[in-house]
């Protein structure tokens, strides 16, 4: 098993992308139950792999709880503000659709599966999320997953969020203290 930890870092990032592209696809589709069971399955297999290859989970599921509630939070709050419409969404308008939950878990994993070198980097953080989280949502919206009723401005309300917030679950789940055992 140790000689596949050399395929760590492309393992998770093909993941993410296959996971994130079929989510988003199978929702701007209408099909949301279905995107979610896709991106969690492929979560999953991330999970063993890491468990199995990287022989490192300690933490993870602090890391998980994090994003996906403050992603869904965030996520839901700017829905209910009329800035983003999420297609096959069974919880609107109260609630986030579950596909999103979904690729946070995912993204989570990601995030603390291959890119520990951002952790603690609470500037970087932020630099990075003012481009990145618009861009990614931007990408949705051009999929058909998501509608952005005041156009593609609104996508900069993610930065703005996630400036913030980026950091902040990076920071929560140091301060609970993160495992070491690379």
């Amino acid at each position: 098993m140790h000689t596949l930890k050399r395929f760590q870092f492309p393992f998770h990032y093909a993941a993410y992308y296959i996971a994130w592209l079929l989510g988003v696809g199978w929702a701007a589709r209408g099909e949301g139950w279905l995107a979610t069971g896709v991106v969690l399955g492929i979560t999953a297999l991330q999970v063993v792999w890491q468990y199995y290859v990287a022989e490192r989970t300690r933490g993870l599921f602090r890391m998980v709880l994090c994003f996906t509630l403050m992603g869904s939070a965030a996520d839901t709050l700017i829905m209910q503000s009329g800035l983003i419409v999420f297609h096959a969404n069974p919880f609107a308008p109260y609630l986030s659709p579950p596909w999103m939950w979904a690729l946070w878990v995912n993204f989570a994993v990601v995030y603390y599966a291959v890119l520990s070198v951002f952790w603690g980097r609470y500037g970087v953080l932020a630099v990075v999320s003012l481009v990145s989280f618009p861009l990614v949502y931007l990408a949705g919206e051009r999929l058909g997953a998501v509608a952005f009723p005041f156009g593609d401005a609104s996508a900069i309300v993610y930065g703005a969020v996630w400036v913030w917030l980026m950091p902040l679950c990076d920071y929560l789940y140091q301060r609970q203290g993160r495992c070491h055992d690379h």
